[in-house]
């Protein structure tokens, strides 16, 4: 996998904006030529401050065409309202779907918190109910109905996207469930797990019965000679014939 990364290192913030356009020319024809390579080597293209580089031509056309290729592409926004100065809402629309996997920190504004809460969906909640009636006569009893009410609500309401923790982040998926993950520092030390000793070991000695079997050989059929197997049946007298002779 190759991973390229551009940077751009300027002394005012201003200058970000001057440079916009060289930036933007760059990746376009950065774009233009890993299209054409043969190699089949996948590449990670992670755009930050994707807002700031200046508009792209026709690129929300190539974010669809570049997945075929094998090159994933990351943007990195302060607000999907910065798409919509670059390229209008039609043409930012398209890119935030064609981006199948978005990651949400916390500070949302208010229009990308509703962004968010439309997206994640909404949620059944049911609500135990208890109503008791009184008796009118003296000493009746009085009756206790238990019911439940179901009602849908946000998954998250958009103040509820806006509070998420600092070390959360909200991650919605093409065809998943979305998921509250926790962020991960790449400069923090190392978490060490806790060991503790096991012990001696516990060992029970297993005797295992041989059992002995006397296998007697198997006798062997002697050969049956055909003399004896076929035997030769004796010849049939014929029956002595009747006289019919006459005394004349």
């Amino acid at each position: 996998m190759f991973l390229f990364a551009f940077c751009a290192v300027t002394p005012h913030a201003h200058a970000v904006r001057r440079l916009s356009r060289l930036t933007a020319i760059f990746f376009t024809l950065f774009l233009a030529q890993i299209q054409k390579a043969t190699g089949g080597v996948p590449i990670n293209m992670i755009l930050d401050e994707a807002g700031n580089i200046g508009a792209i031509p026709r690129f929300d056309s190539v974010l669809t065409l570049v997945r075929a290729a094998d090159i994933a592409v990351w943007l990195g926004l302060q607000a999907p309202s910065q798409l919509d100065s670059l390229y209008g809402r039609d043409r930012a629309q398209i890119i935030m779907q064609t981006c199948a996997t978005k990651i949400v920190l916390a500070g949302a504004d208010l229009e990308t918190a509703k962004y968010v809460s439309e997206s994640l969906g909404d949620l059944t909640v049911t609500l135990p109910t208890e109503s008791r009636t009184k008796s009118k006569e003296l000493f009746g009893r009085d009756t206790l109905t238990k019911s439940e009410q179901r009602h849908a609500r946000r998954l998250l309401t958009p103040d509820e996207v806006r509070q998420i923790e600092e070390d959360a982040a909200i991650v919605l998926l093409a065809n998943r469930a979305p998921m509250m993950v926790r962020k991960m520092y790449y400069d923090n030390s190392a978490k060490q797990v806790r060991m503790r000793a096991l012990g001696a070991a516990i060992t029970t000695t297993v005797q295992r019965a041989q059992a002995t079997q006397k296998i007697e050989p198997t006798r062997q059929a002697e050969p049956v000679r055909r003399s004896e197997a076929v035997k030769k049946s004796p010849p049939k007298t014929p029956p002595p014939m009747p006289d019919f002779s006459l005394d004349l």
